[in-house]
């Protein structure tokens, strides 16, 4: 798990990080002193956080076009940094993250400006989600074996929207839409069960030592499914039936080792948009979708769609994961 935009993470997602994904990563500075939360560090002493110091050069003339587009769908206010230069990691981005000449760009657009302390650019939330969002596929491609994931509807956008303009390479102009594909957007209900964020992550660590079968059950069954879904583009029915049993029975072992646990639980929607390939036999039709089926509580909705699959000369992963609302239920 590859989180963005922030370095440390909400204590939501860094439960769901420790149950169901054995590696979180986020983008942190190589030449500065990151201040990590107390749980960011109790997850790195045992073994499942990485921190991101590399960066990919995205040039100026390619990422350009595809911010404006962004920007175009937001209101110009949202965008403008804040007068309060209060110390708040939604409005900063590390600058040396970006080129000169992007970092250059914001501010001559009137998007960032220099922060107090060096090597910072003072931002709008949408703005950084925007920039952060666009950037984030790019890193995870960088690194190898991860998949970019959020808790932020923009920043999912900026990372996974289709870009339709032309991009003016120093070469070439190229087309957006060479590195668009076909996708399903997967809607997942009430299938991983993760405790409520007022419970401590030790807790959550020590659940995760003890019951690592019924975790491990749950989380090859949701792989199974994205990797079916995937493979088997033009069957999504079939897909759902040839994995209902196996998702079901390791739901109902992990509910079980829940509510021994005395814990409370929620239950978070994730929203899964998963690149078919250029010659996948379904085509996108946004206006489509339907629920594929509701399995023992298990509400499955799906789409058809479009993903930016490149920025910038950079493959994105084919999966990306955008983490949405929570409900409660007894644990």
């Amino acid at each position: 798990m590859l989180y963005y935009p922030l370095i440390n993470p909400p204590r939501a997602i860094l439960h769901e990080a420790a149950l169901y994904w054995d590696t979180l990563a986020t983008i942190v500075p190589a030449d500065e002193v990151v201040e990590f939360s107390d749980d960011v560090r109790t997850l790195h002493d045992a073994g499942l956080y990485r921190p991101i110091t590399e960066t990919p050069r995205l040039e100026l003339d390619e990422v350009a076009p595809v911010l404006r587009q962004l920007w175009s769908q937001v209101p110009r206010e949202d965008l403008l940094p804040p007068a309060d230069t209060a110390r708040d990691r939604r409005t900063r981005i590390i600058a040396t993250k970006l080129t000169p000449e992007l970092r250059a760009f914001l501010i001559a657009h009137g998007l960032a400006r220099p922060g107090p302390d060096d090597g910072e650019l003072v931002v709008s939330p949408t703005t950084q989600e925007l920039v952060i969002g666009l950037a984030a596929p790019a890193y995870a491609t960088l690194v190898g074996s991860l998949h970019p994931h959020t808790d932020q509807a923009t920043a999912f956008r900026a990372a996974t929207q289709p870009y339709t303009g032309e991009v003016e390479l120093s070469t070439r102009p190229r087309r957006g839409t060479d590195s668009v594909e076909a996708c399903w957007l997967v809607t997942l209900d009430n299938l991983l069960p993760v405790p409520a964020p007022e419970v401590p992550l030790d807790d959550v660590l020590a659940f995760r030592q003890r019951h690592e079968a019924e975790r491990l059950r749950l989380v090859r069954g949701v792989t199974r499914l994205v990797r079916e879904l995937r493979a088997h583009d033009d069957r999504p029915g079939d897909v759902l039936r040839a994995v209902e049993h196996e998702l079901t029975a390791a739901l109902d072992e992990f509910r079980r080792a829940a509510r021994a646990s005395r814990m409370t639980w929620l239950y978070r929607s994730l929203a899964v948009a998963i690149a078919l390939g250029a010659t996948a036999g379904v085509r996108p039709e946004p206006e489509l979708s339907w629920l594929l089926g509701t399995v023992n509580g298990i509400a499955i909705n799906i789409a058809t769609g479009e993903l930016r699959t490149s920025t910038a000369g950079w493959r994105h992963p084919d999966v990306a994961y955008l983490h949405r609302a929570h409900t409660r239920w007894a644990g």
